[in-house]
């Protein structure tokens, strides 16, 4: 298992190209969605799903788990990315 939990070491290390060294903290609003979006696939409400990840070096991933249909679930995608792009607009503003 990997992790993400920052250590003691990690005070010592220098990035290879003198930027920062990011140190993930957990994000309390993503942690709290995710348990709901969990309790929801535990009661079977939730029966599949597509996740785009941002982890705290920057780096993003994705993955695609249970049922991957029907085509609503494509229209979805596309709403969220529709989303994200908005609101990435309005923060560069």
């Amino acid at each position: 298992m990997i992790s993400f939990a920052p250590m003691a070491s990690d005070k010592n290390v220098t990035a290879l190209r003198g930027g920062p060294v990011l140190m993930p903290e957990p994000n309390q609003a993503c942690i709290h969605y995710l348990r709901e979006l969990l309790a929801k696939a535990e009661s079977g409400e939730v029966v599949g799903f597509v996740c785009a990840t941002l982890h705290g070096d920057g780096l993003s991933g994705h993955t695609i788990a249970g049922m991957i249909g029907p085509n609503t679930l494509l229209g979805a995608v596309e709403m969220a990315k529709a989303d994200l792009i908005e609101r990435m607009r309005d923060r560069d503003v």
